[in-house]
């Protein structure tokens, strides 16, 4: 979708944004953001804690970030003959 924006029209995208953002304010539930960030914090007050912090830290990693990447994969690999593409766009789109 962004492709087909001149870079005038993404800088207005850009610009409702940060307005829309001022103006509504941070999304407080039922936002994959605030999910993530409640999920994120959960398991930081777990495992920030005691001994082998470095191993912890990596294991929290992996809870954190592998779910939603796996979930976005099955997805695009269930959709299209190239999972990789359509996964990197599918994650493109939900960041902007």
């Amino acid at each position: 979708m962004l492709s087909t924006l001149s870079v005038s029209g993404i800088a207005l995208c850009v610009a409702v944004g940060v307005l829309l953002d001022l103006l509504l304010g941070e999304a407080r539930r039922w936002h994959p953001l605030v999910g993530f960030g409640r999920w994120a914090a959960t398991i930081e007050r777990h495992g920030n804690s005691g001994g082998h912090r470095t191993l912890r830290g990596g294991l929290a990693w992996l809870l954190a970030v592998l779910p939603p990447v796996a979930l976005v994969w099955m997805v695009a690999s269930s959709i299209s003959s190239e999972p990789a593409a359509y996964a990197l766009h599918i994650l493109c789109s939900i960041s902007v």
